[in-house]
């Protein structure tokens, strides 16, 4: 099993102007802090060389999410570098008309390691579309962020998301949840990366 990690959307405006101002800085702090566990996620990766592939949304409706603008940029957290892959996308479905599928092909990846925003959105949206495209998946289960929607806390959102996409499946391919600080990437036998 080849395994890439591929964080979506971990960019500087994704939870911007989301919440009125008091809300606003929880939802903040609480970005600060998935950003915190997925940099040190991506650092295990590179360190194993686990290919990393960053899914970036632009938005030319959105002022925060404007290709080129500072909302638009990844998060410092994220410095890519020459050995990483950028994929930009203009819908939830980070496979929908994309480079994200060739890419994984290319790399002859069968396994990935999700994380990023917003969970009911591109994080479910793309999780289901990677088991049906034959990808199993470990989905970071704190490490993810989303916002307040429908009387529901951005912790509730992630919670409900969780428990609806472990076990989900297509054929032999399916998800399972595995905290950020519980993820490891080791070399397998013959070079081939495994996640434990």
């Amino acid at each position: 099993m080849t395994t890439a990690l591929v964080l979506i959307d971990m960019q500087v405006g994704i939870v911007a102007g989301q919440a009125q101002p008091r809300r606003q800085r929880t939802l903040d702090r609480a970005y600060d802090t998935v950003a915190a566990r997925l940099g040190t996620v991506t650092r295990k990766a590179r360190e194993a060389e686990v290919p990393v592939l960053f899914v970036q949304h632009e938005d030319a409706a959105d002022p925060h999410l404007t290709a080129g603008s500072p909302g638009w940029q990844l998060r410092a957290e994220f410095a890519p570098e020459d050995r990483d892959h950028i994929v930009a996308k203009a819908a939830c479905d980070a496979f929908h008309e994309t480079t994200l599928l060739d890419a994984l092909r290319t790399l002859d990846i069968s396994h990935l390691v999700i994380g990023g925003a917003l969970t009911p959105f591109c994080i479910d949206t793309t999780v289901r579309r990677a088991v049906s495209h034959g990808f199993d998946v470990t989905l970071l289960s704190d490490g993810q962020m989303s916002v307040d929607m429908g009387g529901w806390s951005y912790t509730q959102v992630i919670g409900h998301h969780n428990r609806i996409l472990e076990g989900f499946s297509a054929g032999a391919h399916t998800v399972r949840l595995v905290r950020c600080g519980d993820l490891e990437f080791a070399v397998a036998p013959k070079g081939a990366l495994k996640v434990s």
